[in-house]
């Protein structure tokens, strides 16, 4: 795949990404009841949901183009990321010296020496976050290397960066290679910060997918006018899966922030063992909590729905009729509802 393909790639899917999900939400308020059925919050709440889904959607295809970079050469990589920092990059200051970075250590591995020397002074260092700025003093080391200049002083700023990311090399290779002079070493290292490992690309969309219903349904259900209900069953099933969604993503988060702890070697062993427990009784608490709610209410609500013959004859007459019977091991309750859409239904004011 060459540069310019995986950049069409990139703002076509963008472009795509943002007209299908738009023409989804419209099709969901002109299909449904929606609009009838829940408050002005709610339709926000519902609105923002898929806002978070088109941000995991991009931050999705993000992560597909930048693994695929990956695999170009350096000339169809440097034709990429000059592409995007030309056309997309340019708009935001960080972003923009980011692609510059890029686009000189391309320069560099290429064997253009005074192209990527020149790139690098275009960067305003400020506006590079720290594990970029130790890529850019890497850069730097090599550059004076390879021209006989002192690198010195830019060794010692690598030095001093000390970034958790695995991207740049280790110090003590860096600074053999520079004291014996191993070009070859240097540019094998540069070639290497190529590589860098990140989140695979579906797991950020399944992440997405599970926060975009948790915060659709809590949006959903709790937020409808007087006399309406979503669907028993479907509110049921759809609970159940929000539940284990929060509990599935608060694993998640307990075991990349114990993934941060274990990259802090300035934490001592106790204040890892007390941030251990910590995380241990938050997971149970949350486990315990989406048991009891979502599990108990699965075995102790028995709900039955049948549609039946709809005589109304009021603005409800072409609607469907259902008929729903509730035992939760207690009492029984049956009530009657009309709904268009199967989904969302309006209370009658018939019950027994």
């Amino acid at each position: 795949m060459k540069g310019k393909t995986l950049f069409i790639i990139y703002q076509a899917g963008r472009i795509i990404t943002a007209i299908i999900l738009s023409i989804c939400v419209i099709f969901l308020f002109l299909k449904t009841q929606m609009l009838q059925a829940i408050n002005t919050l709610g339709v926000s709440v519902v609105i923002f949901s898929w806002l978070v889904l088109e941000v995991f959607c991009i931050l999705t295809l993000n992560a597909y183009v930048r693994n695929k970079s990956m695999k170009l050469s350096n000339e169809e990589h440097l034709a990429y990321v000059t592409l995007l920092t030309q056309k997309v990059y340019k708009r935001n200051k960080k972003l923009k010296a980011y692609g510059l970075l890029l686009m000189a250590r391309d320069e560099l591995l290429l064997g253009h020496h005074v192209k990527a020397q020149e790139t690098l002074r275009s960067i305003v260092i400020e506006n590079l976050n720290p594990n970029q700025q130790k890529l850019y003093y890497f850069l730097q080391v090599v550059l004076s290397v390879l021209f006989n200049q002192d690198s010195h002083d830019p060794l010692v700023r690598y030095n001093a960066i000390k970034s958790k990311s695995e991207q740049c090399p280790d110090d003590e290779e860096v600074k053999k290679a520079v004291e014996e002079k191993q070009n070859d070493e240097l540019i094998k290292m540069v070639q290497g910060t190529r590589v860098v490992k990140r989140m695979p690309s579906c797991l950020i969309f399944i992440l997405g997918l599970m926060i975009f219903h948790i915060v659709f349904f809590h949006g959903l259900s709790t937020q409808l006018n007087t006399r309406w209900i979503l669907r028993p069953r479907y509110a049921l099933y759809a609970s159940l899966i929000a539940y284990l969604f929060f509990v599935l993503l608060s694993g998640f988060v307990l075991y990349k922030a114990y993934r941060v702890r274990k990259m802090n070697h300035e934490l001592s062993t106790l204040h890892k063992a007390i941030h251990f427990i910590i995380s241990v009784i938050l997971m149970l608490v949350v486990l315990v909590v989406c048991t009891y709610y979502g599990v108990a209410s699965l075995f102790l609500n028995d709900v039955k729905e049948r549609k039946i013959a709809n005589t109304a004859q009021s603005a409800y007459t072409s609607w469907k009729y259902y008929e729903i019977t509730n035992n939760n091991g207690y009492t029984t309750t049956k009530n009657y509802y009309y709904s268009q859409d199967g989904s969302l239904f309006l209370k009658s004011n018939l019950a027994s």
